[in-house]
């Protein structure tokens, strides 16, 4: 199936943001109830995301609030344009990709009230060529993103087209599911036992980000995978 990010955003100032009381499940609910998906998840700030704030990385004038994601076994481009469309009515900015997507690890469910989805859009620093930057990623950092954090799902998208044009030129997208507590604990999020293994997981962390990643145009933001029950 043919994996579609829909990234939401809001003209705010991040201390304006919380709490957040955007339905965002019963907008998107209603502007994808005539398409043909095969599959689709709904991520926000609601909740106690609001306590994972200082997880933040956004350079732009608008917040990132939400996410959308659908799955097409074969997909319409008018309907898809009709849903862009739709969208902008709603929210103050939306950015949308095609991506392949790759689950790498996925140890149980997630559950939106005990656990948490951090999203970062990525791209590489100046100093590297893309297939430097997918081999260092795919290869070497996701291996240690999981082996010094209490990341219990790492998913790859790789951004295959993107259908925005208003914002630095990011390669991938990455998915990552925690333990709720893991938003306000440094050491849970870093699965570390003592503050020595914390400070050595985050060195480690922090060594790979930087062979990789350009962090002035990095966006990351926690987010609340939300019940469509």
């Amino acid at each position: 199936m043919q994996k579609f990010i829909f990234v939401l955003f809001q003209k705010s100032r991040l201390e304006n943001l919380y709490p957040f009381s955007t339905n965002t499940l019963s907008i998107a609910k209603d502007l994808i109830s005539d398409l043909k998906v095969g599959r689709f998840q709904i991520n926000d700030i609601s909740g106690a995301i609001e306590k994972g704030s200082h997880h933040r990385q956004v350079n732009h004038s608008f917040q990132p609030i939400g996410v959308l994601t659908l799955w097409f076994e074969s997909f319409n481009n008018i309907e898809l344009k009709n849903l862009i469309t739709n969208l902008q009515k709603v929210f103050d900015d939306v950015w949308y990709f095609a991506v392949d997507e790759k689950v790498v690890l996925n140890n149980k469910a997630i559950d939106g009230e005990n656990s948490f989805t951090q999203y970062a859009l990525i791209s590489k620093h100046a100093n590297i060529s893309k297939t430097t930057f997918f081999d260092h990623w795919q290869d070497i950092h996701t291996e240690i993103a999981i082996n010094t954090q209490s990341t219990f799902s790492y998913i790859q998208n790789t951004i295959t087209q993107d259908f925005s044009q208003n914002h630095a030129p990011f390669l991938a997208i990455v998915e990552e599911s925690f333990p709720i507590a893991a938003l306000e604990d440094p050491a849970i999020f870093y699965n570390a036992d003592s503050q020595e293994v914390l400070e050595k997981n985050i060195a480690r962390m922090m060594e790979s980000c930087q062979k990789f990643l350009n962090f002035e145009e990095i966006i990351v933001f926690p987010t609340k995978q939300l019940n469509l029950l």
